[in-house]
């Protein structure tokens, strides 16, 4: 409004004047971070002033942030011709030289970056065919000896032997390549040049130097890859030739397969074009060269987006799971390309006549790529996938002209042979009747098909349409569960089509799982600035929804957490894992105390100072920190002292129950919601804190610990083994912690899907099968290693396989140094808890408890686990003994708040009630 405002003030002014009218106009477009428009303006007012020398150091900064550092430098000489004594200009300048300098650097980074990539595409085509041809080889020779051809490692080893060259090195050298091309081809690379300005360029260089610092982390061989050149590949082909001239197909240069590629394009060219010459009679409704309004939005105008009052009014428009997978079609028409009447009087069969019988459904060329895609096991990492009308819809739309009310009568089963007809006609060019074969799939829920049919009609689809294919493409994928390959196809389509709404809103789902926020909330205001009703006005709604999540999370971190305050630091859907039985997934909201509420108000205070003397007199200050000294000073040294540990443990037992005063004498279940003032209304989210907390604690922290160097794992090839076995000595038997471990419930564990995807983040790798095999690997290279049979017990544990978890924690209890083992203790307890193993969670929690009696993390899985079985006096005894050791112990506050809402408001409560 202030520009507009200021535009009918340029207009009104005098000429003589015009040129202060459209400075200041100019300078609130740039502030408004509308740049380019702001360009436009100044320029018109150094046309009309050219001797005003803040007009052109106001026009220089635009420039500037443009990275159009020559008008830069122009503009800002003649403003110091001007005025030579302009300090700040003075400043400017040599900011924006040296602004420029580092940007041209990164341009020949850019592009060298893109060129290996480009290399690395050829490289990566040479391996696989190299891997075909030497199975191919190996099974000519009929070895004598049982050989697993479909093994890459056995197939090297056995080349190698035979041929004294090192083809194992040479696998592990792709290996890496593959590694570094998937740095380089991910987010992490891309981002980096996403709408960057010069205000992003020395971030850019810090990213790129993170990046590479990462790369060269997982490969020593990167350095060598980016001097590696078109004569090294022709050197290391003539050598393989010469070892088996009669075998080895020529591999093209990028060059011979640019020339090959135009002389069959040259073949067929006229064909395709007069093919498609009948379809393309439409716009393209989102080009690249469109202009994007970032104007009409809320998120754009206001910096504070959303307030608190917006979320509040749009509430009832959110999704109920903002994490769920929506099904995302391109039609035709964006791209301009009308069927018309395709399929019905190009077919001779109007759409208000039934097709003649019989009916057959349309069929694609089984593609091997999909093949090996259905033959996989599902990473099973992507989350609920709803399904919406568009398919259906589109579908209906495609046979009935344009009109889907015309052919609502017609079965599904006619359509479908309507479509199988036009292709044995051939009335369209095959991509396009693939494409439409594939909506057919996906609206009867047969992914499968669908995915033969994309991966024939991307074989055959023009560049300029490509993306058409490939956005449906990565859609089935992500629905299926193949995340990395909908990554690959989305990106591709995203750099064919910066602004098509499907294009963004499929990346923004894939940001999503990856927990890439920025990223996520970036592409789906692309998808609401252009197409603010795309998928029905379901984008927009969940935009609303994120945004109102991230940004309580990001007030709930900014929280300045007094000494009484309570709440959780909660970001739901991210951090937060899910119970065994899939609820407590997806809230949205998470209440914390007001920013202006007094420190004596917080229930926590109210429990401990109430008005009752005694229990005022069991205030947390009152502990005794001596209480356990006796326990440590009679603990037995000898680990397989079994009757000591027993004895030692019962009078741990026995002095904890004399002590307990958790509520005072009355105990905790004369305590009603009254006596601190407590409103259920204060209790909203009480659920969801114990298994946060104890994520946090058992598992955040651990794998954030620098000292289990587990990044190594995901640079190992995977062994043939897919679970991982972990080796346990025979003196296990002889240990008294280690039996009491191996003989917890093993048996009726399930997978826990969000707790599997948490794991994956660690090592940013989402092939879950094929991470067990790594950590396999890892652990059969180093049998010993304590975190490494942490690793595989979490993997086990995730996928519901209890014995392989159980197993693996005592191997890891049985080698961790004393230092490192409260990870492990914490990890059984976390682990059983999750798989509703409550009893043996405790046990596990009071063991480890016994050994560091005065840890507040062990107190703090004690108390859990005793709310967990709603032994309330215990857990708030627990609690305060934890906030004895440290006051300000978040975890144990904000679990001591949800045990007593639990305790007043909980089923238990109302029980007793009624």
């Amino acid at each position: 409004m202030a520009a507009l405002s200021h535009g009918f003030h340029v207009l009104a002014c005098e000429r003589e004047y015009k040129d202060l009218a459209l400075l200041g106009l100019g300078t609130i477009l740039h502030v408004s971070r509308m740049t380019e428009d702001a360009v436009i303006v100044l320029n018109a007012a150094v046309d009309h002033n050219p001797n005003s020398y803040l007009n052109h150091f106001h026009i220089a900064n635009a420039y500037a942030v443009l990275c159009d550092f020559n008008n830069t430098s122009r503009h800002l000489n003649d403003c110091l011709k001007l005025n030579p004594t302009f300090e700040i200009a003075i400043k400017h300048k040599h900011g924006a030289n040296c602004l420029g300098n580092v940007w041209q650097k990164l341009i020949v980074v850019k592009v060298a970056l893109n060129k290996l990539r480009d290399e690395l595409v050829i490289y990566g085509q040479k391996e696989a065919q190299l891997l075909k041809l030497q199975a191919s080889i190996l099974k000519a020779m009929k070895l004598k000896e049982e050989h697993d051809y479909m093994s890459v490692v056995k197939n090297c080893e056995k080349m190698t032997e035979l041929t004294g060259l090192d083809i194992k090195a040479l696998k592990v050298r792709g290996d890496r390549n593959s590694l570094i091309k998937y740095f380089l081809d991910g987010p992490i690379y891309n981002d980096l040049w996403t709408d960057k300005t010069s205000l992003h360029v020395i971030e850019v260089a810090f990213s790129l130097q993170r990046l590479a610092r990462h790369v060269d982390k997982h490969s020593s061989l990167a350095s060598e890859l980016m001097a590696q050149s078109d004569l090294l590949r022709s050197a290391e082909h003539r050598a393989l030739k010469d070892l088996m001239p009669s075998s080895i197909p020529d591999i093209p240069s990028k060059e011979n397969t640019e020339v090959k590629q135009e002389t069959k394009i040259d073949k067929k060219a006229s064909t395709i074009e007069e093919e498609l010459d009948v379809f393309e009679v439409g716009v393209h409704l989102f080009p690249p060269t469109m202009k994007i309004n970032r104007n009409a939005e809320d998120f754009d105008n206001d910096p504070d987006w959303p307030s608190k009052s917006f979320c509040k009014e749009h509430e009832r428009n959110f999704p109920q799971n903002v994490e769920a997978i929506y099904p995302v079609f391109m039609p035709f028409e964006n791209k301009g390309l009308m069927l018309g009447t395709l399929l019905t009087d190009k077919l001779g069969v109007p759409a208000s006549e039934e097709h003649d019988l019989p009916w057959h459904p349309p069929t694609c060329p089984h593609d091997k790529v999909s093949a090996a895609f259905t033959q996989k096991r599902k990473s099973q990492l992507v989350g609920e996938v709803i399904r919406t009308d568009q398919l259906k819809q589109k579908l209906l739309e495609y046979a009935g002209n344009g009109n889907s009310d015309l052919v609502r009568h017609m079965h599904d089963a006619e359509i479908g042979h309507r479509i199988y007809s036009a292709v044995q006609k051939r009335l369209a060019p095959k991509w396009i009747l693939y494409t439409l074969s594939s909506l057919y799939w996906r609206a009867r829920d047969n992914n499968v098909n669908a995915l033969h049919c994309l991966l024939t009609a991307s074989k055959g689809v023009p560049i300029r349409y490509k993306d058409l294919v490939l956005i449906s493409l990565a859609s089935v994928c992500l629905e299926m569960g193949y995340f990395d390959e909908a990554l690959t196809a989305a990106e591709e389509a995203f750099r064919l089509s910066l602004y098509e709404p499907a294009t963004n809103f499929i990346l923004a789902e894939l940001n999503m799982l990856k927990k890439h926020r920025h990223t996520h909330l970036f592409h789906l205001k692309q998808v609401v600035r252009v197409d603010k009703e795309f998928l029905g006005g379901i984008a927009k709604n969940i935009l609303y929804a994120w945004g109102c999540v991230l940004k309580q999370a990001i007030d709930l971190s900014d929280f300045d957490y007094g000494k009484s305050d309570v709440c959780t630091q909660l970001e739901p859907g991210v951090n937060m894992v899910c119970d065994r039985d899939g609820t407590n997934c997806h809230v949205t909201n998470v209440k914390c105390p007001s920013y202006m509420e007094k420190a004596d108000k917080s229930v926590l205070v109210r429990l401990l100072e109430l008005k009752d003397e005694s229990i005022r007199q069991a205030h947390v200050d009152n502990m005794d920190e001596d209480l356990f000294d006796r326990i440590i000073k009679n603990m037995p040294r000898d680990r397989a002292d079994f009757l000591g540990h027993q004895l030692n443990l019962d009078t741990m037992m026995i002095t904890i129950a004399n002590s307990l005063k958790g509520c005072g004498p009355k105990g905790c279940h004369t305590m009603q919601a009254e006596d601190m003032a407590l409103q259920e209304e204060d209790c909203t989210y009480h659920h969801l804190q114990l298994g946060y907390w104890l994520h946090i604690v058992s598992f955040k922290q651990p794998f954030s610990d620098p000292n289990l160097r587990l990044l190594d794992i995901t640079s190992l090839s995977p062994s043939n083994k897919k679970v991982p076995e972990c080796r346990i000595n025979g003196e296990t038997a002889r240990d008294y912690f280690l039996e009491r471990v191996m003989r917890v419930d093993a048996e009726h564990w399930e997978p826990v899907l969000t707790l599997m995807h948490q794991f994956a983040e660690v090592f940013n790798y989402f092939d879950y099968v094929t991470l067990g095999a790594k950590i396999s690997k890892y652990l059969e290279n180093k049998p010993r290693s304590w975190s490494g049979a942490l690793s595989a017990a979490w993997w086990c544990g995730a996928s519901g396989r209890g014995e392989c978890a159980v197993r693996c924690l005592v191997a890891a209890l049985s080698l961790a140094p004393q230092a490192h083992a409260h990870h492990v203790w914490r990890s059984i307890v976390a682990l059983l808890h999750t798989q509703s193993k409550q009893r043996d969670a405790k046990e596990i929690a009071y063991l480890s408890f016994y050994l560091s009696p005065k840890s507040k993390v062990e107190a703090f899985l004690v108390a859990v686990s005793h709310t967990c079985v709603a032994e309330f006096e215990e857990a708030v005894w627990m609690y305060r003994y934890a906030l004895s050791y440290d006051q300000r112990y978040l975890p144990a506050k904000a679990c001591l708040h949800a045990t007593i809402c639990l305790m007043v408001f909980g089923e238990n409560a109302k029980e007793q009630a009624g």
